[in-house]
């Protein structure tokens, strides 16, 4: 009865650490799917904000000042990168 008592705990111990790891294993699955949500959604929210910003432009200048805008920006963007390596 001893032996059998002993047995008993030996396999419940097993038991009890079988079903750590799976819960374990299954809540590290649940985490990397909803980081993989969240990352898509923060991409979605990041899309929305530059179709706003778009759509602004567009509302705001006309297509000419918009490629001025895009022009002066790369330019002075080359410049502070220049700048930088300069130093």
């Amino acid at each position: 009865s001893q032996l059998y008592l002993s047995e008993m705990m030996k396999c419940l111990q097993l038991l009890q650490t079988l079903i750590l790891d799976h819960r374990l294993k299954i809540q590290t699955d649940l985490d990397k799917k909803k980081l993989d949500y969240f990352e898509s959604k923060c991409e979605l929210v990041l899309q929305k904000i530059k179709t706003e910003m778009v759509e602004i432009q567009l509302d705001t200048y006309t297509t000419e000042t918009i490629s001025t805008h895009r022009k002066i920006r790369e330019k002075l963007g080359s410049e502070l990168k220049a700048g930088k390596e300069e130093k």
